[in-house]
């Protein structure tokens, strides 16, 4: 008997290639996975079950001139509320699929809480 797996990634293509080919190898031994990633990775999701983390990396990581002021600028119109979407859709979609295991990028921050909300379950992270 499979598994419930949720794997969840963030960054760009080299964060989110190597979960994808963990979520086909464990499909393929009869786990059922989930993948939460960001939104434009360039990664070829065909055949997975994938959700969107609501963030597209490219786009925060885009340079925006040498000026502090506009990386300032840039910080609060886009990468602050970039995160914060990703890390709720990362909380939201997780809930909602009811794992038996969570398996999460570091840049996931709130994924170990919400493992832990369901180890108290026998969740396994």
């Amino acid at each position: 008997m499979g598994m419930r797996m949720m794997l969840l990634t963030s960054g760009t293509r080299g964060d989110v290639e190597p979960f994808a080919a963990l979520a086909r190898f464990a499909s393929d031994r009869g786990h059922e996975v989930r993948l939460g990633v960001p939104d434009n990775s360039g990664v070829d999701l065909s055949g997975l079950d994938t959700v969107s983390l609501e963030v597209d990396f490219h786009r925060l990581v885009q340079a925006h001139g040498i000026s502090p002021w506009t990386a300032v600028r840039h910080f609060r119109t886009e990468v602050g509320p970039g995160m914060r979407r990703m890390l709720a859709a990362a909380v939201r979609e997780t809930l909602a699929f009811a794992p038996d295991v969570v398996v999460h990028h570091p840049k996931v921050l709130t994924a170990p809480a919400v493992a832990q909300a369901f180890a108290r379950q026998g969740l396994t992270w």
